[in-house]
């Protein structure tokens, strides 16, 4: 029996699956007998890299062509992980990774004080020992009455 086909649809509509004239070929696999192999050709298709879903595939995703989605992804999940916390608002803070911890620089501070309590600006900009510590040589505000003629220090402490 035929399905009922309208003039106007381009393409017919297929009949209902206990009315059709022959079983589709899905609905009537093969017998592994007929066909030795295919269970190894159907694992050999479904481990190919053009099978995998699109997310689990670590070659397409990092394809300079996906790097828009890429970006896109890396700024979504964050703004995804605020939501479901709740948070409304957000502060951003631009900073360096250079900052130590407060230990860390109360420790070079002291080093470099130790270091360089005798020495003049000029002496301490060119001790390596103190320029190895990573911290800049600032230039020292000192207090006009400490300062002399010359502009150097004066002994009194």
């Amino acid at each position: 029996m035929a399905a009922e086909h309208n003039d106007s649809d381009p393409v017919p509509t297929p009949p209902a699956r206990d009315r059709r004239e022959s079983r589709l070929p899905g609905q009537d696999p093969k017998s592994i007998r007929d066909e030795p192999d295919a269970l190894a050709r159907i694992a050999a298709l479904t481990a190919a890299p053009s099978y995998r879903l699109a997310e689990k595939d670590p070659d397409f995703l990092e394809d300079d062509a996906v790097r828009g989605v890429r970006l896109e992804m890396d700024y979504l999940k964050p703004e995804l992980a605020l939501r479901r916390a709740g948070v409304r608002n957000t502060i951003v803070v631009f900073g360096g990774s250079r900052i130590v911890e407060p230990a860390e620089a109360r420790r070079r501070l002291t080093e470099l004080e130790q270091a360089g309590r005798d020495l003049s600006l000029d002496e301490r900009a060119a001790a390596p020992e103190l320029s190895r510590l990573g911290l800049p040589l600032a230039v020292e505000q000192v207090p006009a009455a400490r300062v002399g003629v010359a502009g150097e220090q004066q002994a009194a402490r």
